[in-house]
């Protein structure tokens, strides 16, 4: 079941609210609570919560862009609190991505109905397939998480690499989904050691798929990745993907070059439609001609 947190400086307010959840009886296994800003981030880190409601006047300026980077990476819902009805604390929800923003005093009605619309959408064994099981801390230590080696940047400036990975680039049918995606295959149970990079409106994947020693069925290892993808999002979210698949055996100077190739190849998209794996290495060759002048 999903957990909640209430980030609230005011005690008061925070065990209204909490008193408010258990009474009415929604349907989250856990509820917190967070008095300071470190707080908010430690827990954050730490649980993973589904869903947090946040007080907008606690968060500093120095801590906003921190705040805000976790709350869209790690919580499925955000509802916003604010005692300011004023145009700044609507942007600043809009930016958070908040699915709602109340005013104080909270009226039950209200805050009734954000709750039962941020329940809605997370079912009981949570919609994504997968848990948060470990802490950000966690994961950092994890010897099944491979080193942050290759750097974000790396997918845009060519840096050569001592060990090609395989990058798996996944987009999905519609780029509202891209948030949704990113957090999905951050907990998605990959074979092989993985670190996923959010795009504007794609998702990078690159496996180090040789990091416990060589591996010699690559392809069929990348085949049955690309598969479960394909199947287990169709199931959750009812909607489909494409993705790309460059085995690192295929030569490449960089990890930059790596993910041009695989970018190109989703543009086949437009010939084969959605649900497709599209190897790099299987690619036509296309030939640029000029329709007018080209003898037929």
């Amino acid at each position: 079941m999903p957990k909640l947190l209430i980030a609230d400086r005011d005690s008061t307010e925070r065990t209204g609210i909490k008193w408010f959840v258990t009474s009415h009886q929604f349907p989250f296994s856990q509820v917190d609570e967070a008095a300071t800003v470190e707080q908010l981030i430690e827990h954050i880190e730490a649980q993973c919560p589904d869903v947090v409601m946040l007080e907008l006047e606690m968060i500093p300026d120095g801590a906003l862009a921190q705040v805000t980077h976790l709350l869209k990476t790690y919580v499925r819902r955000v509802i916003c609190l604010t005692t300011e009805p004023v145009f700044e604390r609507a942007l600043q929800a809009i930016e958070l991505e908040a699915a709602s923003l109340l005013v104080k005093p909270l009226e039950p009605g209200r805050l009734k109905r954000a709750l039962r619309q941020a329940s809605a959408v997370l079912s009981p064994d949570d919609s994504s397939g997968y848990v948060c099981t470990a802490s950000l801390a966690d994961r950092k230590t994890d010897t099944s998480t491979p080193p942050d080696a290759l750097a974000y940047t790396a997918l845009f400036i060519d840096h050569a690499l001592e060990q090609p990975p395989a990058l798996l680039l996944v987009q999905p049918e519609k780029a509202a989904y891209n948030k949704e995606l990113f957090r999905w295959l951050e907990r998605f149970p990959f074979l092989v050691p993985a670190s996923v990079y959010a795009l504007s409106d794609m998702v990078a994947c690159v496996l180090s798929v040789h990091e416990k020693g060589p591996v010699e069925n690559e392809h069929e290892l990348l085949q049955q990745e690309g598969k479960r993808l394909l199947q287990q999002w169709r199931e959750h979210h009812q909607t489909r993907l494409n993705v790309a698949i460059h085995p690192s055996a295929l030569p490449a100077a960089s990890l930059h070059e790596i993910y041009l190739r695989s970018k190109e190849a989703l543009k086949l998209q437009f010939y084969k439609g959605h649900q497709q794996l599209f190897w790099v290495d299987e690619q036509p060759p296309f030939v640029a001609i000029d329709p007018f002048l080209t003898y037929l």
